[in-house]
C-alpha cells in the first residue's frame, strides 16, 4: 500500500514506474477487480441478512423496508458521485506525478462530503411522511418507515465518508484495503442486526441502527487507511486552494451524482408502478432488487477497477493502454452477464423461499429473477462506460447516456409492459430496454474510443 510516486508536486518520471502505467493489463485489472467483488459481496450479503431478519417481523415490515430502498439509494448515490470524482481526479493527478496535489484533493473531498450530506440528511428527516406518501406508502406503513429512516438519515454521513476515502485509496491502484474495510463493516452489521432487531426488541429501528454502527467503523478505518498510506494531506492551506480542489471535484461529482441519482429515481417510479399491485408485490420487488444487487456486484467491481486504471493512464497520456484495458473489461462483463442469467433463472425460486414464506412473494421474486437479468449484458456495458467517461473527465456524456437509457427506453417500455401484461410485462420491458441501450452505447463508444475522441487531455486538466 505504498505511494505510487514520490510526494512532490511534479514527479512524472517516477510515476511511469507504477504498475498501473506499464506491464500486462489483463492480470492487473483482474487483480484489482477481485478484492472489490469480495468487499461488495460481503457488505451486500449482510444487507441481505438485514432483509431476512426484517422479513421475519412480517410482510408489513418487509414492505416498509422495500419502500425505503429508492430514497436511501438517492442519498447514497450522492456520496457515490463524489467518491467517483475523487477517484477520477486523484488518479489523473497521480498519473501526471502530482502526488502532493492528489493528497490535498483527497482532504478537500472529505470536507465536501460533510458540507453536502449533513444538510441533505436533516431535510430528509423533516420530509419522511410526504416523500413516502408520494411513493405510494399507505398510512399504516409510515410509522414503520419512520422507525427505520430517522436513524438512517442521521447516520448516513458515516456511509458517505468511507465511500470518498475508499475512492481516494482506489485511485492509487489499491483495491484490497477498501474491500477489507467493507468486509469488516458488513460483518459488524450482520452480527448487530439480529441483536438490535430481536435481542433489544427495537424492530425496524434496530435494523437501521445496526447499519449506522457498521458505517461508523468503516469511516474510522477508511480515513485511517488513507492517512497511513500517505495520501491525505493535513497541512494548512489557503482558501483559494480549497476552492480550486472543490471546483475540480465538482466538474466530475455533479454529473456523476446526477447519473447515480437517475437509478434510484427510476427505481422509485418503478416502485410506485409495482405498488399498484399491492404490498405483497412491493415486498417481492424489494427482495428482488436486493438479490439483484449481488448479481450486479461484478459489473460494479469492474467499473471501480477500470476507473483508476484509466484515470492514471489518462494523466500519463497512455492512450493505447486505455483501449486495451477497456477491451478486457468488456469481455469480462459480458461473460459474467451470461453466467448470472443462467444462475438466477434456475435458482430464482429457491432464493425467493429464503426471504419469505408467503407464496405470492415467492412467485413474484422468481418472476423478477427469470426475466430482468436477461438485460444484464447491456446494463453492465452502460455501467462500465459511465465509469470510463468519469475517468476521462467526460461525466456529462455519462449522464446523458443514462438519461436516455432510463427515460427514453426503460421507463416507457416498462410502463407499457405493465399496462398490457402486468408485472411480467414490466420486468420484460426493463430487460429489453437495458439490452437495447447497451448495444447502442457500445457501438457509439467503440467508434469514439478508436478515434481518440475521449482520450485527448482537456486543457483544464493541466492547471
Amino acid at each position: 500500500m505504498s505511494s505510487p510516486v514520490a510526494p512532490t508536486e511534479n514527479t512524472a518520471p517516477a510515476a511511469v514506474q507504477h504498475p498501473m502505467l506499464h506491464g500486462p493489463i489483463a492480470p492487473l485489472l483482474i487483480r484489482m477487480t477481485g478484492p472489490v467483488v469480495l468487499g461488495i459481496m460481503l457488505i451486500l450479503f449482510f444487507n441481505l441478512v438485514d432483509t431476512y431478519f426484517v422479513g421475519l417481523l412480517g410482510t408489513k415490515e418487509l414492505a416498509a423496508l422495500s419502500f425505503t430502498f429508492p430514497v436511501s439509494f438517492i442519498v447514497m448515490n450522492i456520496g457515490m458521485g463524489l467518491a467517483a470524482a475523487t477517484t477520477s481526479v486523484s488518479a489523473m493527478r497521480l498519473g501526471k506525478g502530482e502526488t502532493a496535489r492528489s493528497s490535498r484533493i483527497n482532504l478537500h473531498a472529505l470536507f465536501m462530503v460533510v458540507a453536502l450530506i449533513v444538510p441533505i440528511s436533516l431535510i430528509g428527516v423533516a420530509t419522511i411522511d410526504p416523500i413516502f406518501t408520494l411513493l405510494g406508502a399507505s398510512p399504516d406503513l409510515l410509522p414503520l418507515i419512520r422507525d427505520y429512516m430517522v436513524p438512517w438519515y442521521l447516520g448516513v454521513i458515516f456511509l458517505a465518508l468511507p465511500m470518498t476515502a475508499h475512492g481516494a485509496i482506489r485511485a492509487t491502484g489499491d483495491t484490497r484495503t477498501p474491500s477489507i474495510v467493507l468486509g469488516i463493516a458488513g460483518l459488524i452489521n450482520g452480527v448487530l442486526a439480529p441483536l438490535f432487531i430481536f435481542g433489544f426488541d427495537w424492530g425496524m429501528r434496530g435494523a437501521a441502527l445496526a447499519t449506522v454502527v457498521s458505517w461508523m467503523f468503516a469511516s474510522v478505518l477508511g480515513i485511517r487507511a488513507l492517512y497511513r498510506i500517505g495520501h491525505l494531506s493535513l497541512q494548512p492551506m489557503e482558501t483559494q486552494t480549497w476552492w480550486r480542489s472543490w471546483r475540480e471535484l465538482s466538474h466530475v461529482a455533479i454529473p456523476a451524482a446526477a447519473t447515480n441519482l437517475l437509478g434510484p429515481l427510476s427505481a422509485a417510479i418503478i416502485t410506485a408502478i409495482v405498488a399498484k399491485h399491492g404490498a405483497t408485490a412491493v415486498a417481492a420487488f424489494g427482495v428482488s432488487t436486493r438479490i439483484e444487487a449481488l448479481a450486479l456486484v461484478v459489473f460494479m467491481a469492474l467499473a471501480s477497477a477500470v476507473s483508476p486504471f484509466i484515470g492514471q493512464n489518462y494523466g500519463a497520456g497512455h492512450h493505447h493502454r486505455i483501449s486495451t484495458g477497456l477491451r478486457v473489461v468488456f469481455q469480462l462483463s459480458l461473460t459474467w452477464a451470461l453466467l448470472s442469467v443462467v444462475l438466477l433463472y434456475f435458482a430464482g425460486a429457491w432464493l425467493a423461499q429464503l426471504f419469505s414464506e408467503d407464496v405470492s412473494i415467492q412467485q413474484d421474486v422468481a418472476l423478477f429473477l427469470k426475466t430482468v437479468p436477461m438485460g444484464y449484458a447491456g446494463l453492465g456495458l452502460v455501467m462500465i462506460i459511465g465509469a470510463t467517461l468519469n475517468a476521462l473527465r467526460r461525466p456529462v456524456l455519462g449522464t446523458a447516456i443514462n438519461v436516455g437509457r432510463l427515460f427514453l427506453l426503460a421507463l416507457p417500455i416498462a410502463w407499457v409492459g405493465d399496462y398490457y401484461w402486468g408485472l411480467t410485462g414490466l420486468y420484460i420491458g426493463l430487460a429489453s430496454a437495458n439490452l437495447l441501450a447497451g448495444l447502442a452505447i457500445a457501438i457509439w463508444f467503440r467508434t469514439n474510443i478508436r478515434s481518440r475522441a475521449f482520450t485527448t487531455l482537456r486543457p483544464e486538466s493541466n492547471d
